[in-house]
């Protein structure tokens, strides 16, 4: 799958490729809310719908994804 977009929030691991790490990361991370508490990762990417927190709708967007790879021909300037 390619996906045709610059903005690509869904790969939490930034290594171009939606996976079931990214996928993990998220579900792992469910019920959180962002700012609040001590972690060594910043949350703030995993919070997709920008509730302020950690859903389980935001990890069903990483999983309907998984398999994505970022397209690099596509640059923020071409979507305008």
């Amino acid at each position: 799958n390619v996906d045709d977009i610059a903005f690509f929030p869904w790969d939490i691991l930034g290594d171009g490729a939606v996976t079931q790490t990214d996928a993990n990361e998220v579900f792992s991370n469910i019920g959180e809310v962002i700012g609040e508490g001590e972690t060594e990762l910043d949350l703030t990417g995993l919070d997709l719908d920008l509730d302020g927190a950690i859903s389980p709708v935001d990890a069903v967007r990483v999983v309907n994804r998984v398999g994505y790879r970022l397209n690099s021909a596509v640059t923020d300037d071409a979507v305008g």
